[in-house]
């Protein structure tokens, strides 16, 4: 039996899941990075950690799907850390808005 762990972080390029692989590949296991537009950040953190890097945009359910099957098939995955997410950038006052938080003004 082997040692070897193996994680997949998504969205692991940049802020928490980039800290994630970071404290997993410093901690011996091998990790998997997905990135959707940090490709530049994914390349350092592949040559500063060792980690795989893969391209993978979750909004497209198909190919989100296909993914699976594949890492699945290439690797045998031991954890996962489901950190990728996406935001619409808007000024707090749309925030509060949409979210009916704080003065209507």
């Amino acid at each position: 039996m082997t040692d070897e762990r193996t994680a997949l972080v998504t969205g692991g390029a940049r802020g928490i899941g980039r800290s994630i692989a970071e404290h997993l590949a410093d901690d011996g296991w091998n990790v998997v990075v997905t990135y959707n537009t940090g490709f530049e950040e994914a390349k350092e953190l592949r040559r500063t950690h060792g980690v795989e890097i893969r391209q993978l945009d979750l909004a497209d359910r198909s190919k989100s799907l296909a993914f699976a099957r594949q890492i699945l098939d290439e690797f045998s995955l031991d954890a996962l850390v489901n950190n990728a997410g996406s935001s619409k950038k808007n000024n707090l006052r749309d925030f509060r808005l949409m979210h009916g938080i704080g003065p209507s003004r």
